[in-house]
């Protein structure tokens, strides 16, 4: 348990950093290309983000699992297994996109800068180090790449001819991936050998289940953005893109906790600690809950004065997108309790992927409608990846309900649910008539006050478990 809350702090401090770092360079790059361009590169993006899905063919779900449920002197063994099957898709998924754009593809210059990207997520291996609970190599390296694509974007790209560069950056960064592969090998204590790696092994059926979700949830949540600029333009693109990287960067936050808790929740599922495990999960579950709300109602009540002071007079048709978009940051993180910390955990790959394909093929029609018939551009791909993520999120509760005891899970759930109406009516209602950061500063401060008094009010278990900590430190 100590290395599992050394590991959430460390997480904690990593994507903090996840979320600044960003929200430094978004403005600065949305005022310098126009908002063609911003499409263009969201476009440009979402075929690599696509594959690289693929490329990772599920082992950041799978790793975790397998290497913390095996003894030391087996992790050359399943090392060589789990990423021989990623590293033989990926050069196969590299070679296949690089004929695909060239014999295809418009704007193949900016597709092939990012070949780099693609090779950094054969190389990874970051779940080797989820699976041994060491989630510092994993944080370092992050945090790293962050630091190093905010700076190069600074210091190369400077006018609207910049483009590539800024395309260029983002790609090549993702090749200190292979600082885990070496890393690994140091901890092993011996070179992988290419002749051990295996594709056809004991893990390819479960490779398969797990990465066909994965790929699925992509169809909705990235190549969205290649529909929308093939159904619509990339100007409707820029306004919807620019959204969903501020709602992504918030939802990562919550969300992560995931990756952390998994290993130790398929370790409890080993050892039957049944009891053990609801507790984990209740606990999760919960401040899942409260800080999703929380955040979802921040980002709904300051949507106007954020989109406007944060991306610019050019950008007021996203206000109503990140609205209604800020949903997606519950529905994510929480149905990833369900999902991640249990579905995958326990290793029940099926009932995982239902609800993702599942919302792949309504995603595909209900973009066609409203993109391709009606015209709605940003707004309809909001509705249709709200309506998406919505349906995912209920179905993996709905799938869970005869393994887990969601009365117990959710038990006192109303709380939040009520603070989350209390502040956001609250926030949204709040006459304010300073200037669009003061007012941000000012609603954004009263509703974490209100928040936290309500919590203290209603007696949340956070605040019981805060107490509880602070009381022990004291001690």
């Amino acid at each position: 348990m100590k290395k599992i809350i050394q590991n959430l702090i460390y997480n904690g401090l990593y994507q903090a950093i996840y979320v600044i770092l960003p929200f430094i360079t978004l403005p600065y790059i949305q005022r310098i290309f126009t908002n063609r361009q911003i499409g263009i590169n969201s476009y440009i993006n979402s075929i690599p983000l696509f594959l690289s899905v693929l490329i990772g063919m599920g082992m950041i779900q799978i790793g975790p699992k397998v290497i913390a449920s095996s003894n030391k002197d087996q992790y050359y063994d399943e090392i060589t297994k789990l990423w021989g099957i990623q590293f033989y898709v990926g050069i196969f998924t590299i070679l296949a996109y690089v004929i695909f754009v060239i014999l295809f593809l418009d704007f193949k210059y900016y597709f092939l800068l990012e070949i780099p990207y693609l090779l950094g997520y054969v190389f990874d291996l970051s779940w080797y180090f989820w699976g041994t609970g060491e989630a510092k190599e994993v944080i370092i390296r992050n945090t790293l790449i962050k630091v190093i694509i905010t700076i190069a974007i600074f210091a190369f790209v400077h006018d609207k001819n910049d483009l590539g560069i800024y395309i260029l950056i983002n790609s090549v960064t993702y090749l200190a991936n292979i600082i885990f592969f070496f890393r690994m090998q140091k901890d092993l204590g011996r070179r992988i050998k290419l002749k051990d790696l295996s594709f056809k092994n004991k893990y390819l059926k479960s490779s398969l289940i797990v990465v066909v979700p994965l790929l699925a949830t992509k169809v909705y949540t990235s190549f969205d953005q290649t529909l929308v600029k093939i159904l619509s333009n990339a100007v409707e693109l820029s306004y919807y893109s620019q959204v969903q990287v501020l709602i992504t960067a918030v939802y990562t936050i919550i969300a992560s906790t995931s990756s952390i808790l998994m290993p130790k929740l398929a370790e409890l599922e080993a050892k039957e600690s049944k009891e053990k495990m609801m507790n984990l999960l209740r606990k999760s579950l919960q401040y899942t809950l409260i800080l999703s709300l929380f955040c979802a109602a921040g980002l709904m009540v300051n949507a106007h004065d954020f989109m406007i002071w944060y991306s610019g007079p050019r950008y007021y048709p996203s206000i109503n997108n990140l609205f209604f978009a800020s949903m997606i940051v519950v529905f994510i993180p929480v149905g990833g309790v369900f999902s991640n910390q249990y579905l995958l955990a326990e290793g029940k790959y099926v009932r995982y992927s239902l609800p993702t394909l599942l919302a792949a093929g309504l995603s595909l029609i209900s973009n066609y409608i409203v993109l391709g018939i009606f015209h709605w551009g940003a707004d309809g791909a909001t509705f249709t990846i709200c309506l998406c993520e919505g349906l995912v999120f209920g179905l993996f509760i709905w799938l869970c309900r005869k393994d887990l005891n969601l009365r117990y899970l959710f038990q006192g759930s109303w709380k939040s649910f009520l603070i989350f109406l209390i502040i956001l009516v609250s926030g949204y209602f709040l006459p304010l008539h300073f200037s669009l950061f003061i007012n941000l500063v000012i609603r954004t401060i009263f509703i974490t006050i209100l928040a936290i008094i309500l919590a203290f009010v209603l007696k949340l278990d956070i605040i019981a478990d805060f107490k509880k900590i602070r009381s022990q430190m004291k001690s």
